[in-house]
């Protein structure tokens, strides 16, 4: 039976897409695109002046938790305050 990889042995993956920000500067309405012509017809349709150009994001993650992790803020909270199994 084949042994499972370490975290060290895991094969990483990217996540490659394109973010236009809002300029209101609340990230929850960025433009998210997987490419950047999508980014920037998305844009155009939102209006320019609400957005900034596209910028490239690449997020290189573990498995599917860890990159649940790095995109969400809850994962960087925990990670900067731990506690114990009974705090909430």
């Amino acid at each position: 039976m084949p042994r499972e990889a370490s975290p060290n042995e895991q094969t990483l993956k990217r996540l490659t897409y394109w973010v236009c920000a809002s300029r209101s500067g609340n990230a929850r309405y960025n433009i998210r695109a997987k490419t950047w012509a999508e980014a920037m017809r998305l844009r155009a349709e939102h209006g320019l002046k609400e957005y900034a150009p596209p910028a490239k994001v690449i997020l290189t993650y573990r498995d599917t938790f860890h990159l649940l992790c790095e995109l969400s803020s809850e994962c960087s909270l925990l990670a900067r305050e731990p506690r114990g199994p009974d705090e909430s």
